[in-house]
């Protein structure tokens, strides 16, 4: 894959959070990806990263940006395999 595909794929993303963010809080009443390019192969990777975004990961980074979200508390892997 080329860089700008990658980079196309995570504007999509972001953008995508900042859509349904923007949702969440009243300020825009419908969400669609719209155009980022029109190189097909880009605006197929902008619209792969739209799609991959869930209503969970929304929630976590809506809640990120509000300053709400407590750190995942760290384990250590190795124990953790050898004592379940």
């Amino acid at each position: 894959m080329g860089k700008n595909w990658n980079w196309s794929y995570q504007v999509g993303r972001e953008r995508r959070f900042t859509a349904e963010i923007n949702k969440i809080e009243g300020r825009c009443s419908s969400i669609e990806p719209g155009l980022h390019s029109h190189d097909a192969t880009m605006q197929s990777f902008y619209n792969k990263g739209w799609a991959s975004v869930t209503m969970a990961e929304v929630y976590r980074e809506h809640a990120a940006r509000q300053g709400r979200l407590q750190p995942k508390p760290q384990r250590n892997n190795k124990d953790y395999l050898w004592n379940h």
